[in-house]
Order: C-alpha cells, then structure tokens, then sequence
C-alpha cells in the first residue's frame, strides 16, 4: 500500500515492464494506492501519474513560482508528486531523469551528482541526476526554470574542491553574495567544531518566492524561501542578515543531523530539528555575541515557547508510547507530536521495532508494517515552526551542560559511528550521550514525554558561622491537557557566587574534593533538593540559572537590591539582561495592578536608577552596545500575558507604554545625544557599526514613543536620507507607532522607492498592518486588494495578516472586530494553502486566558472556524484541540 494525494491523477502502473489491469490495484478516494497481487521477489515497479504543479497553492510536492518548477517534500509533499511509502523511515538511492523545453527552463537541477545532460529533439534538453546516498523521500527535490547562476568553490578538509552554486532569479543576482559567504563560514565551522565534512563535490541552493517555511535541507540541494538567501544593504535589515546567516548554517548542518542520520519517524522530530537548531545557534554565537545571542534565543523561547506550553496545544517534544496519540497526520504550526482526535482519523501508535525488507531494482527500501501508517494523508506539515525547534534545541543544549563541551563532541561522535545512513529515535541519540559518557541519563527521557515548562523556585541561606550557602530548589511541572501528574525532571542549574565587591567567588559545593571554579552546575534530580557551597567568606549574592542552562520558568528570593546589584555586576551577560528583565516585569505587573484599580501609575525610582546607569554606559569607550541595546529592550505584552492568570490585552498595552514613555521622557537628553553619537556617515558591515545601529534606532524608538513633532521630522529625515535598510526601517516604523501625518508620507515615499521588489515590500505591508492608530483594520482590508498583495504568497499574508494580529489595539478591538476579520482570513486561505491558515488561526487558540468579554468574542471565531464545511485538517486540528 503506498501514499498519494487526491491531488494526483494516476496514469498508468507497470510491473516488469507489462501494464497491470485496473482489477490488480485499489485506488482511495483519499489518494491511497493498494497495488494487489506483486509477485514474490524482487521487481521493478513503475507509475505514472500527471500532476497541475501551476495550480497547487498549497506550495507542498510540485508547484510553480514565478514560473519555475520546485518541491517541497517535507513532511508529506512527495506523497503529491508520486504514490510512494512516504515515511521517513524509508530510504532509498534516487536517479532522478528531468526533460523540460530548454528556452523556457534552461536549469535543471535536483539531488547529487550531475551525471549526464544533453539536448533533445523539439527544442527539449534533459539532466539525469544521481543522488549515491539513501534517504528518505522528504529530502528529495526537483527545479527547474530560468535561473540566473551565482558560483564559488570551497577546499575541505580532506583536499577536495567543492563547487557551490546558488540558483536565483536574473534581478536578485546582485543579493546573493552574503548566503554563499555564510555558507562557505558554515562548512568550514562544522569541520572545525564537529569534524564533519561535506560529502559530495556540489551543493546548490535556490531561491523561490513562494514558500511555505524558511528553508529546506534537501539532500546537496536546498531550496530556500527568497527573504532567507537574498540581501543587499540597501534591501535588508541587519536582523534579516543574521537571519540568513543563521538560516543557510542551519541547511547545512542537517546535511549530518537530518540526512546522513535521519529520524524513524515524526514522532521524533526534535531529533533533527532540535540538534540542528543548536548548532546553528553555536555558529551564530561564535560568528557574533555569544552573550546577545543567547539573549536573543531565551527571549524568543519566552515570547513563543512557554505561552504554547501553558495553553490548549500544550504537548511534548516527542510522547512516551502511553501517552494517546490520536491522529498525528494533523499536527500543525504550534504542535510537536501531540494531537486530538478528529472525526473519522485514525488512530496512530508509535512504529513497530520490528522491520522487514524488501529489495526492489535499483534501490532498497526499508519497509515496516504499513497498517499502521495507512491514513497518513496530510502529515505534521506545519509542526516545522520555530518554536518547535528551540524547545527542541534548548534540550540538546542541556546535554552539552550536563555532559560539558567535550563530553557532549564524544557523544556526538559516537551517535554519528552509529547511526550514520540509519532512521534513528530520540532515544538512540540519548544513549550514545549515555554511552561515550559513561552515565546515566535514564531520568533525561522525562524531557522527551512530558509536556509543559518546569517551574523551579530556589530559596537561599548563609550561615555566617559555618561559611557556608545554602540554595533550596523546588521543581514542579504544571498540569497539561492529558497529563495531569508529572515527575521531577534533570535539571542542570548553573549557579555563580558574586562577593561585595562584585567579582565571581569560588563555588565550591560541599563534598567536591577539589575548589569549584567561578560556576558550577548543580545537577537536580528530586522535587525538592538543598546544594551546600562551603568556604564562603562573605554572604554572596546568587547568579542563579547562568546561561539559561534549563528552561525553565524561575522564582528566587532575590531582592530589589540583589537584582540591581547582578545588573551591574554579574560576569554573565545572560543574567545581567535577565536581572534588568525580572525587575522590569515585577514593577510592569505592580503597574498592571494599579492600572486596573485605577490608581495612578508611578515608575520605580530605584529601577528608573538602575537603568540611567546602563544608560550612562553607553557613553564609555569600551561599552558593549548590543548589549546594552538587549538591556534595554523591556519585557513586552506577549511576556506580561504569560504572568498574569486573565489577560486583559489593552491594560498591559497601556502599562507597556507608560513604561516606554515614562523612560524616554526621564533620559530624554541622554537618548537623543546617544542617538547622534552612533549615528555613522558610511554604512559598515562589521559588528561595531551593527551595534551602533542597533542602540541608536532603539533611542529613536524611545523618543517617538513621545510623540513629538520635532522627532517625528527627525525620523522621517532619517527614513529619506538613509543609506542602508536598517536605518531606513527602524525610522519608518518610528514613524508608524503613532498617528503623525509624517508617517503616510514615509510609506508613500517608501513604496514608490522600492515599488518593484517584493521582498521589501513585506516590510512595507508588515508596517501598516501592526500600526496601533485606531481604525486601522479599514487600512488593512484595503490593502488586500492592493496590486502587489499576493494572498498565494505565504510572505505577503504573514506580514499583512500576521502583522495586524500583532496590532493590540486593533486585533483585540473591544467589539470583536479584529477576531472576526481573522477568522474570514483564515477561512478564505484554507481553501489555498492550509499551512498558512493553521498558522493564523493560531492567534485565536488561547481564548481561555483572556477576559470574558474578549473570551467570548473569540471562542465565537473559534467555532465558527470549526463548523466551516470543507475545512482542512491543519486548521481543523487547531480549531478543535482549542474549544475541547
């Protein structure tokens, strides 16, 4: 029984070269093909099917982008292009033959080597490609189209010269540089960090407009989204520079953790996605701040992650066979494995260990029972979101705590000895840790099977007399749909001692036979658990939790003044930023509490303090500005919602801005003279003149946060005089966080500059969309029919209607307005390209948290999306898991 697609029509079957009858197979209304009567042995077994790649919207198999043929494969895209046992536990050697016209579709490229090309008769030309490693069918791709060609070449370790070519259409040749330059940093990182070596003699990637995710690691051929390959100063953000930097390492590595070792199935997504999002975050650390960089990654995880574990689509990495598993083939944009049960799905259990193996001609499949995958129509496309990945990569990066550096390259090397070629589990990948270590890490799996974001509380004690700290944990994992009772998990805690005079102490904990250095990491296993540090002089103050090494949800007994005094002190950037975040959150919801009593809203002054001191910093010669700029950043409403148990949208709006405003009014003077003081004539690429800009578009946040005419000029002044997209950006969107006039005359300047090239044009929807000027939905509707909105094009919809939904004022509007509009939104992308609708109707799936009034204008949105007739499973998933 092979999978396939409604989508598909099937046009023939041979076996052996003879064409079997229609009585010999069973063709599924839903796509299934059950081929009857095979003969015993080996053969070889042909279909053919006919395919409309120019009208598949869903952007999954085959389809057409700017009128050029590509695929997207996983998780289940190859079941459109052909009948197949589409599971990745399947794999295979694949030849692939490609004939187009030539005029039209001069490139023709897909997995491996090149072996042979040619032209034909009628104005036709073929490439035959061969792929010499097996894979599963989600790694394979096809391109074909007019392509202009950008070309390099990179020496591995072992001497060989391999070619690198990057695929982009003939106008966006010029913003290719940077990926290839961020590819050719990727290998040479993972042969130096990892010892892993390309094993092929060419890698090529393609640009494509339209694409439903960032990037695809198909085998030597990788198919990007176009705003994760393309940049050039004048059209991309230094963020978005950092993003494709991160984006083509991140391909790349899965060339080792995803294709040479694989995994058996979805149920182990993390496996992959997880280990490859962490070593894309090294890579990005050591290429830039490891400390901003961790900063970046922890407040994603907040902002992302943990409202997703305490809300309705809460679910583990990867489920323990006793958790229920109904209808896996559903798990979408916020799901990792754990899905409800639809009407008529079936249910699917974890594969058997047992396999048995059939050899067909000019390849081998390895094949498990297929019952138990037989309604695997529309498998977790939208599961591969990034959320996902970095609850996934935070659990790798707790191995490499547990285990230290080179503990954890031991591991990796043995997993690699292993597995490589094979389908493996999460569990092969903690046993080869285990093994090369030489240690238990059996309580480890809880990470794997229990859902929800641990909650740690630590308490602490100095006993003057003895000379000793004493840090009391308690741990508890709160309660999560169909996991009520949870058990303590491994928790690795990083822990520093700092002494009065601000400086790191020895951390020695009692019964260690030898001092401890400046940080040690407690390893705690129980619910409850002490940890004595001996020979301490002096009562210290914790650095608790350094570097994030759990991730988990914190409570101390630190005081104000503790916290104050770690913000200035602390050795670690990460608990400096997270020292500046606790206090900035404990007074945000002392605020929040005041505002919704009605009484007036005062900004600590010890606070306020504290940062005119980070403030002041910046003006001395060897001040870190990224940093600083990260410290600066304060808690947002995303982060506020998650602490408070009923959200009340526009109260935390309204505190948020007081607490902008009210620190842009105190350090008015200070902020603008740092705006102008980091403000370069020249455009630079290197990492000081990227911080520059990073803290002065900051200030010019802060100071239009004031609304004031003179800034209003002064950044529209910037947005037209700027000579980098960073700068152009950062200014326009100051202009469009109030009603000022000036803004629509940025916007209107802004489009006619960059009219002809659609990925700017995303930042221009994004801008509009997110503004929070009352009435702004009426904008945004028109926009939809405006000429260069593609509703087809995932981009274009996630910036215009993901944008609005960022818009608290107008997305969480008291008459319901906004929610109706994405619930129409969501219904009419449905019927094109499910992935994108899933992910909206996201927004809505946390109606539970909010006040009652608002609660019910969405619960009614939720419900309206879920009676729809036709609906699709992805949004169908979410729509229901969220009212159960």
């Amino acid at each position: 029984e092979l999978d396939g697609d409604a989508s598909m029509v099937l046009a023939g079957i041979s076996i052996d070269g003879k064409e079997i009858s229609a009585d010999k197979y069973e063709l599924k209304s839903s796509g299934e093909l059950r081929i009857l009567d095979l003969p015993a042995g080996s053969f070889t077994l042909e279909i053919v099917t006919d395919l409309e790649p120019q009208n598949n919207t869903a952007l999954e198999g085959l389809y057409k982008s700017s009128g050029n043929f590509c695929t997207q494969c996983e998780a289940n895209g190859f079941r459109r292009i052909t009948f197949f046992q589409d599971r990745p536990d399947v794999m295979a050697k694949y030849t692939t033959r490609i004939t187009a016209d030539k005029a039209k579709y001069p490139v023709l490229l897909s997995n491996g080597n090149l072996m042979d090309s040619g032209d034909l008769s009628d104005g036709k030309h073929f490439a035959l490609w061969e792929d010499p490693w097996v894979k599963p069918c989600y790694l394979f791709a096809l391109v074909a189209g007019d392509l202009a060609l950008i070309e390099d070449s990179f020496t591995a370790a072992d001497g060989r010269d391999i070619a690198l070519k990057i695929w982009v259409e003939e106008h966006n040749a010029h913003k290719a540089d940077f990926a290839m330059e961020s590819l050719k940093a990727s290998m040479k990182w993972d042969e130096d960090v990892y010892g892993l070596v390309y094993d092929l003699d060419l890698f090529n990637i393609v640009a494509v407009d339209d694409f439903n995710m960032g990037a695809m690691e198909n085998k030597s051929l990788n198919v990007f989204n176009s705003r994760a390959v393309l940049a050039s100063p004048d059209t991309a953000t230094d963020a978005e520079y950092n993003f494709i930097e991160r984006v083509v390492a991140h391909e790349y590595f899965h060339n080792y953790t995803g294709n040479r070792v694989t995994c058996r199935d979805w149920f182990q997504l993390s496996l992959k996605e997880g280990l490859t999002v962490f070593r894309d975050q090294q890579f990005s650390a050591d290429m830039n701040s490891e400390g901003v960089k961790r900063i970046a990654d922890v407040a994603g995880l907040r902002a992302g992650q943990f409202p997703q574990d305490s809300g309705p689509m809460a679910h583990p990495i990867r489920p323990d066979s006793y958790i229920k598993m109904d209808n896996f083939y559903t798990v979408t944009v916020y799901s990792k494995s754990r899905v409800p049960r639809l009407a008529g799905a079936h249910r699917i259990r974890h594969p058997s260990a047992g396999s048995n193996t059939r050899t067909l001609r000019k390849s081998t499949v390895y094949m498990q029972p297929t019952s138990q995958y037989s309604s695997l129509v529309e498998l977790v496309s939208a599961a591969f979101n990034e959320h996902t990945h970095m609850e996934g990569a935070e659990v790798v990066r707790m191995y490499q705590t547990l285990l230290g550096k080179e503990g954890f390259r031991k591991g990796m090397d043995l997993y690699f000895e292993r597995h490589d070629g094979q389908a493996v589990t999460c569990d092969d990948f903690l046993n080869a840790m285990a093994d090369a270590n030489d240690t238990d890490l059996e309580q480890f799996k809880l990470w794997y099977s229990q859902a929800g974001t641990p909650e740690l509380t630590v308490a602490t004690e100095y006993n003057a007399e003895a000379h000793t700290f004493t840090i009391k944990c308690k741990q508890s994992v709160p309660p999560t749909p169909g996991q009520p009772d949870k058990l303590p998990m491994l928790l690795p805690i990083t822990v520093g001692l700092l002494g009065a005079d601000g400086a790191d102490m020895p951390a020695t904990l009692k019964g260690m036979e030898q001092p401890g250095g400046t940080s040690t990491v407690l390893r705690m296993t129980e619910a409850e658990q002490e940890f004595v540090f001996v020979d301490v002089p002096e009562r210290p103050v914790a650095s608790l939790l350094r570097g994030f090494s759990a991730p988990v949800k914190l409570a101390t007994d630190l005081s104000q003044e503790d916290l104050i005094f770690l913000l200035a002190n602390d050795s670690d950037d990460f608990n400096r930023w997270d020292a500046a975040q606790t206090l900035l959150r404990d007074m945000q919801l002392r605020l929040l509490a005041a505002r919704q009593a009605e009484e007036e809203l005062v900004f600590d002054s010890n606070i306020l303090e504290a940062l005119g001191n980070v403030v002041a910093d910046a003006s001395k010669e060897d001040a870190d500005l990224a940093f600083i700029a990260c410290v600066l950043t304060f808690p947002g409403s995303a982060v506020l919602s998650e602490l408070v148990p009923e959200v009340d949208p526009m109260a935390i709006y309204d505190v948020c801005k007081f607490v902008q405003t009210h620190f842009a009014a105190s350090f008015k003077d200070e902020l603008t003279a740092i705006m102008h003081a980091n403000t370069e004539a020249e455009y630079g690429t290197e990492k000081a003149s990227r911080a520059k800009r990073s803290l002065k578009n900051l200030c010019l946040s802060y100071l239009s946060s004031l609304e004031e005419p003179a800034t209003a000029e002064e950044a529209l002044a910037r947005c037209q005089a700027a000579d980098n997209m960073t700068d152009q950006v950062a200014a326009l969107s100051a202009l469009c966080s109030w009603d000022t006039p000036l803004a629509e005359v940025g916007l209107n300047e802004f489009y006619e500059q960059w009219s002809k090239d659609s990925l700017v044009l995303i930042k221009w929807f994004s801008l509009q969309a997110g503004r929070p000027t009352p009435g702004n939905l009426e904008k945004v509707k028109a926009l939809l029919d405006h000429p260069d909105f593609k509703i087809t094009n995932p981009n274009t919809c996630s910036a215009l209607i993901g944008g609005f939904a960022s818009s608290t004022p107008n997305f969480h509007a008291a008459d319901g307005s906004g929610y109706d509009f994405l619930a129409e939104m969501v219904l009419k992308l449905d019927a094109i390209n499910p992935q994108v609708a899933a992910r909206l109707v996201s927004g809505l799936s946390r109606w539970r948290k909010y006040e009652p009034v608002r609660r019910e204008l969405m619960k009614a949105q939720l419900e309206r999306v879920a009676a729809s007739e036709g609906l699709s499973p992805n949004v169908l998933e979410i729509a229901s898991k969220s009212l159960a």
